[in-house]
């Protein structure tokens, strides 16, 4: 409803409590959607050793879910140490997704560790908390993600980086942004609205927001209003405000009976019901 047709997805939370019985759920789950779900398969279950969690992923648990057709590639490599060490199990997760989108998760990291970790394959980044080091991290050829979520909030910190040069190579993001959030101030819309209004070029904003993501992990279909692309478009009464006022996703219109329509399926791992 907020003009929100994709989201990319990371379903951590879920994998490092139920391990691949969750990761299945959400796969099965998100092909029963009105929004176009794809999934990046969570790479670091536990995220450390030094945590206690309800399942542990190698590589051979994950690379049979590759293929799946809403499957992009590997999520946040939150084991940067692990990367830069070059553990094993690190190393054999990235060779099995090799040429694949691995999505990245490194902050403050800088100068030969930033290069060694890029050099793994991992191309994009959401946790530059500061303009210097989104710069570099552009500088070295990775697609930065603005993130503000509802407890990470770096719009503000990074809204100098996004320019029209530098647009093609930046996104937005919403990392964990709770419901509550969404629901009273909005999701991409919100980012938008803000960058606008802190005096961003609108172009560069709705570039980030759309198109730029789309190229960063692969969408070819999607991301601009042109021919043969898919059909996700939003009308707004303004680009200020982008409020949005209808909604078509893959050429169908967004409504209360669209949503009425989902067919669910019954939850996973342990549960009760009164």
């Amino acid at each position: 409803p907020r003009g929100v047709t994709t989201a990319i997805c990371d379903p951590h939370e879920i994998a490092n409590v139920a391990g691949l019985t969750g990761i299945h759920y959400f796969l099965e789950a998100s092909v029963r959607t009105v929004m176009d779900i794809r999934v990046n398969l969570s790479s670091c279950v536990p995220s450390t050793h030094m945590e206690t969690a309800g399942a542990a992923l190698n590589a051979d648990d994950l690379a049979p879910l590759a293929d799946h057709p809403r499957v992009i590639g590997l999520a946040e490599f939150m084991n940067y140490p692990g990367v830069i060490f070059r553990d094993p199990g690190c190393m054999a997760k990235l060779k099995a997704f090799e040429g694949r989108h691995i999505d990245g998760h490194s902050p403050l990291l800088s100068g030969r560790d930033l290069n060694a970790y890029i050099s793994a394959g991992i191309r994009t980044e959401h946790e530059s908390t500061s303009a210097p080091e989104a710069i570099e991290k552009l500088q070295k050829g990775m697609r930065v993600l603005i993130r503000e979520g509802s407890v990470s909030k770096d719009l503000e910190a990074l809204a100098e980086v996004l320019t029209p040069l530098t647009a093609p190579y930046l996104c937005l993001c919403t990392d964990d942004r709770n419901p509550l959030d969404i629901a009273e101030h909005g999701h991409l819309d919100y980012m938008i609205r803000t960058l606008i209004a802190g005096g961003a070029s609108p172009l560069a904003v709705y570039r980030a927001a759309s198109l730029s993501a789309a190229e960063a992990f692969g969408l070819k279909d999607r991301g601009q209003i042109a021919p043969g692309k898919r059909a996700d478009l939003v009308a707004v009464e303004s680009l200020a405000g982008c409020r949005a006022q209808l909604v078509l996703c893959a050429g169908r219109r967004v409504t209360p009976e669209a949503f009425a329509a989902r067919k669910t399926i019954p939850p996973v791992g342990r549960h009760s019901v009164k």
